[in-house]
């Protein structure tokens, strides 16, 4: 059953609310004044205290308060909303626009649904005079609404895509800013261990690595901005969870051992489940990422990875600058940069816990951070269905 809090969070979603005037919408209203014989036509929608009108002609007003018996009533219902005469009826007689002077006595309306079932407000006509509608015009304002969403769902598809866009590239930006950083680190240490070729094989790998990495999110931006696909597509495929968090463990040891910190781990041999590898790799990436750069030198770092019949969960904790009450609100909102900066004077974009939280959901599970306060540490749980 949906509450009104769940509606209004709906209509906020589609951020139509306030916009300016619409000429596709304008010809919508004009339709159904014609179409109906009516002197007023609206699309309104119901926000919290409020009747705000997208557009309308015939009533001179953008927004009312909200009173029953008109749209706010009509919202209620998932069906054609009529009254016949306003003075008359119970539903209406003590509306302001029917008690005042010349003041409106017909009212039909028909919601607009979502298609998720939330009645955002109605596309409705009125008049001065008692009428009613014939079905017929009954399924001429049916149609129009239905139009009326249509216009409404692709102004929000079209929004969503640009949105989707730009965090697509934000989140690559932050990606390659991660792998391709670690290059030139490893290339320092090859040359110093230029006499101990099993050193230089290992770190050649390392690097390898990190370049094949660079590479496929590359690829990935491009396939991913050629589809331009709101709902990002997350596979489901076996895997060693363990396995996946050792090759990033690996990776991320350069960074750590140039600041003299150790990664310590607790790990199963082995923990299988379903998920998407590549995203379960960037979440791992980002939590141990972000523990080397905001943990001091020398500090130690701790990856466990405990699991029940359900779900499992990774565990990474730091000793390092810890969080304020402010910054545990936050820390998964995108864009948002805490109040500690990096030791090592590491850039920061305010995206990898959101990337984190994401990609934590899309494997129906959860994230939570817990820090005691400043400088006493910071630990993150991620919450993963092994299914």
């Amino acid at each position: 059953m949906t509450t009104e809090k769940d509606r209004l969070a709906a209509l906020n979603f589609y951020e139509i609310l306030d916009t300016p005037q619409d000429g596709a919408f304008d010809t919508i209203v004009k339709l159904a004044k014609d179409f109906l014989d009516v002197p007023i036509a609206l699309i309104s929608l119901v926000d919290e205290d409020r009747i705000w009108f997208k557009s309308g002609v015939g009533l001179p007003v953008k927004q009312l308060n909200r009173e029953p018996g008109f749209c706010s009533s009509a919202i209620i219902s998932d069906e054609f909303y009529e009254i016949q005469d306003a003075i008359k009826d119970i539903r209406s007689s003590n509306h302001s626009l029917v008690r005042q002077k010349n003041g409106l006595r017909f009212y039909a309306a028909q919601p607009l649904t979502t298609e998720d079932g939330f009645n955002l407000g109605t596309l409705c006509v009125m008049d001065r005079k008692p009428r009613m509608l014939n079905n017929e015009q009954k399924e001429q304002l049916k149609m129009l609404a239905i139009v009326v969403m249509q216009q409404l769902e692709t102004r929000l598809k079209s929004r969503l895509a640009v949105q989707a866009q730009h965090n697509l590239s934000n989140m690559v930006t932050h990606d390659l800013k991660n792998s391709i950083g670690n290059i030139p680190l490893l290339m320092d240490i090859l040359m110093e261990q230029a006499e101990s070729p099993d050193k230089v094989r290992n770190i050649a790998k390392l690097t390898q690595n990190a370049a094949n990495k660079s590479f496929a999110v590359i690829q990935e931006y491009m396939i991913e901005a050629k589809k331009l696909s709101i709902p990002e597509v997350f596979k489901k495929e076996v895997i060693d969870l363990t396995k996946l968090l050792k090759s990033v463990i690996q990776i991320n040891e350069v960074s750590a051992n140039r600041k003299k910190q150790i990664i310590q781990t607790s790990l199963p041999d082995k923990l299988i489940l379903k998920g998407d590898a590549k995203k379960l790799a960037e979440l791992a990436d980002n939590l141990i990422n972000n523990a080397i750069k905001y943990s001091p030198m020398g500090k130690s770092i701790y990856v466990e990875l405990p699991k029940d019949l359900l779900n499992c969960t990774l565990i990474v904790r730091d000793n390092g600058l810890g969080m304020t009450k402010d910054d545990l609100k936050k820390a998964f909102i995108r864009f948002n940069k805490l109040s500690a900066k990096p030791t090592g004077d590491e850039d920061s974009t305010g995206l990898g816990l959101w990337i984190v939280k994401e990609i934590a959901e899309k494997h129906n599970g959860s994230a939570r951070v817990v820090s005691e306060g400043k400088n006493k540490g910071t630990t993150f749980e991620i919450k993963i269905a092994l299914k």
